[in-house]
């Protein structure tokens, strides 16, 4: 190789270095520029998330500043309401200062007055925007109580506040002792019974610490261990007369010799009366009622001799949130006028009349089926809703017999009668026969013995229109057929497995009742009930009831319940009963038993025993009067007892 290739070669080796070199700085410079990038998308997103930061914080800071200066408005506004507020309670002070000196100087000298004729000492007597506060103190023989009136613009109704806190427990002891429980507690009560809320405290703080009428009645009555059931009762020199309706007892007390049927009529006058301005009659009612209850008997009965029982002339007088209260010349004019149990301005949407035929079945009916006596107490309840002074008319049966009386062999079941039963095509009686009547004073007596055809203009709301009694040609709704026998018990060739008994010594008694319904298929009696006596010897007791119904063993009432839920007409069905009896009765002569009657129970409806019946009901009034009417029939049982 000649000097001038190896140079070239030399050269070429030379060069190729120096190219991987420079290449290798290249890659190198490559690595660099890429770490730089990295660097550079790093720094990018951190000061992308630092932007977003601050304009984060930007808003937080204008949103704190908007709820800054909200809450320095509100403070604003706090701060005129205080002052407004302070400016109003110093008016206010103002004006109860100046009410007080002007009661002061005007009403002094009445107040002073009062407090002479009452005995009520007016402590104090403040008023502001909404009404007047009198604090009243009284001082009795047997305890002192303070407590405040409030009277109210603009309205009638007063406000009782006893003042009970500041008393010490002894104290209170002795108010609870003395005084009713509703005196002790706050009510509201009308301006015109505030004479009687004073006397009731004047009374309960000076009577003489005995115990009242009613607490002996309750520890005597309500309390006895014995079960006391006559409606009228003797302790000491005093009469209790007293009667319970839906388990409240209300009561009548004399010391004298009073009529008695006059006491009980009474009693359920005021339950009426009651009933018509309370729209019902329980506990809760009389509580809140109890100064309207108060208003009404001392209306009703003056010194002990009654005066008033009908609710028409005494909402008149006494006024409560069901009636609308009169004028005194409005009063005048209905006391001494023709009709006093209506008042002329009575106004309905929709006239409407019911008219309930509510009738109780009396009877006493003998083993084998036949009426030993039988009668029928009725009335005719009318619910009058009727806009005006209507004049109604009530049409009964054809004919309708007064005063007709049937010996014992005219009754269901005898061989003879004054006149048989006539009906019409359509099955009903054309002549119904009453024994007595009584009418409600709304009546034209006149007119109903010339046509028997009620005529009245009829009060409004409930009330009894008439009641009447019948004992001839009574329709009765069920028979009742008993068979009941005593029977020694036998282990072998009897009828019945004597294995249902424990003791196998004693006596049996089977008892076979046949319940049949006499009215129509159609109608359908509910809650029927017959009550079977068992003896008080009856340890245990076998039922089966052929047909409807469910019978069980009540021994602490010693009977048998059997009862239905719907029965229908034209039916019948049957029961047996095997009650073993103790191990004493021995034999059927050695076996004494009173055998009381067995009662049933029941209500049907479109059925009246007596035959009574409405034909029509007109009522006629000036003007285009339209009126819906309603007829309803309802028979229950009264005393429905079957001998055995």
């Amino acid at each position: 190789m000649t000097e001038s290739e190896k140079k070239y070669s030399k050269m070429i080796k030379q060069v190729e270095a120096f190219l991987s070199a420079a290449d290798n700085k290249v890659e190198l410079q490559k690595q660099h520029i890429s770490a730089l990038n990295n660097q550079l998308e790093s720094l990018s997103r951190v000061n992308s998330d630092l932007h977003t930061k601050q304009t984060e914080a930007a808003l937080k800071e204008e949103q704190w500043k908007s709820k800054e200066k909200e809450l320095e408005e509100k403070v604003f506004m706090l701060k005129n309401q205080l002052i407004q507020s302070e400016s109003t309670a110093t008016l206010l002070q103002k004006q109860r200062r100046a009410s007080s000196t002007y009661l002061g100087s005007s009403q002094r000298e009445t107040i002073k007055l009062i407090e002479k004729l009452s005995g009520f000492k007016v402590v104090d007597v403040s008023s502001d925007m909404e009404g007047t506060y009198y604090v009243c103190s009284f001082s009795g023989n047997y305890g002192e109580l303070d407590f405040i009136i409030g009277e109210y613009q603009d309205e009638e109704e007063l406000e009782y506040i006893p003042n009970t806190e500041d008393l010490s427990s002894e104290k209170l002891l002795e108010l609870q002792k003395s005084m009713p429980g509703y005196l002790l507690e706050p009510f509201t009560f009308d301006s015109k019974s505030s004479n009687l809320l004073f006397w009731r405290i004047c009374d309960s703080l000076n009577k003489p610490r005995e115990k009242a009428s009613a607490e002996v009645f309750r520890i005597n009555v309500l309390s006895s261990p014995l079960k006391v059931d006559s409606p009228i009762n003797t302790f000491g020199d005093t009469t209790y007369y007293h009667i319970n309706y839906q388990n409240i007892w209300i009561c009548i007390t004399s010391n004298s010799n009073i009529e008695v049927a006059m006491v009980f009529e009474f009693l359920y006058k005021f339950i009426g009366v009651c009933y018509s301005y309370f729209g019902h009659v329980n506990e809760d009612s009389i509580k809140s009622n109890f100064v309207l209850i108060y208003q009404l008997l001392d209306e009703m009965i003056d010194f002990g001799y009654i005066q008033n029982t009908d609710f028409e002339s005494l909402a008149l007088s006494i006024k409560s949130e069901n009636t609308k209260s009169s004028s005194n010349l409005v009063i005048s004019a209905k006391q001494t006028g023709a009709v006093t149990w209506r008042n002329n301005d009575i106004i309905y949407k929709k006239n409407q009349a019911f008219v309930d035929i509510i009738e109780s079945v009396n009877v006493l009916l003998s083993s084998k089926g036949t009426v030993i006596k039988a009668d029928v107490d009725g009335k005719i309840v009318m619910k009058s809703y009727l806009s005006g002074m209507p004049e109604c008319r009530l049409g009964l049966n054809e004919n309708v017999n007064i005063g007709v009386k049937r010996t014992k062999s005219q009754v269901i079941g005898g061989s003879e009668s004054l006149s048989p039963v006539v009906e019409n095509n359509a099955g009903i009686r054309k002549t119904a026969e009453i024994v007595d009547c009584q009418f409600h004073q709304c009546v034209r007596l006149g007119q109903f013995d010339q046509n028997r055809v009620i005529n009245f203009i009829p009060p409004d709301g409930v009330f009894e229109l008439m009641r009447y009694r019948t004992s001839s040609e009574i329709n009765l709704p069920f028979l009742v057929f008993p068979v009941v026998s005593a029977q020694p018990l036998q282990y072998s060739g009897g009828s019945f497995n004597s294995n249902i008994f424990k003791n196998k010594s004693s006596m049996y008694l089977e008892i076979q009742v046949l319940l049949k319904a006499a009215f129509n298929s159609k109608l359908i009696a509910t809650n029927v009930c017959l009550e079977i006596p068992t003896p008080k010897q009856a340890t245990s007791c076998n039922i089966s009831v052929h047909g409807i119904g469910k019978a069980r063993h009540v021994p602490e009432n010693n009977c048998i319940l059997w009862t239905i839920n719907k029965f229908p007409g034209n039916t019948e069905t049957s029961i047996n009963a095997t009650v073993e009896l103790s191990s004493d009765v021995v034999s059927p002569n050695g076996f004494s038993w009173a055998r009381p009657p067995m009662n049933l129970t029941f209500k049907l409806t479109i059925f009246t025993p007596s035959g009574l019946i409405v034909k029509f009901l007109q009522i006629q009034e000036s003007g285009n009067y339209k009126s819906v009417k309603w007829v309803r029939y309802l028979t229950n049982a009264g005393s429905y007892a079957i001998r055995y």
